[in-house]
């Protein structure tokens, strides 16, 4: 979208930003209804979660108590 519209062209601005906030609101809807029945909290073991992530487990234990990993 250019940034330096004419008065002109603003009702075509306004329909293109309506659309797309419309469609951005499908898409969160959309995601919001279907990721507690598709998606189940898993939890992981700490040796699980080091392979998914390629740490070492005492890597792991590191982030978590530094709170960069969430438990």
């Amino acid at each position: 979208m250019n940034p330096s519209l004419t008065f002109e062209q603003l009702p075509q601005a306004v329909a293109q930003l309506t659309q797309e906030v419309v469609e951005l609101k499908q898409l969160l809807l959309e995601k919001h209804n279907s990721s507690p029945a598709e998606q189940p909290d898993k939890l992981l073991t700490i040796q699980q979660a080091a392979e998914l992530m390629k740490l070492t487990v005492p890597t792991m234990y590191s982030k978590v108590s530094r709170g960069d990993v969430p438990v």
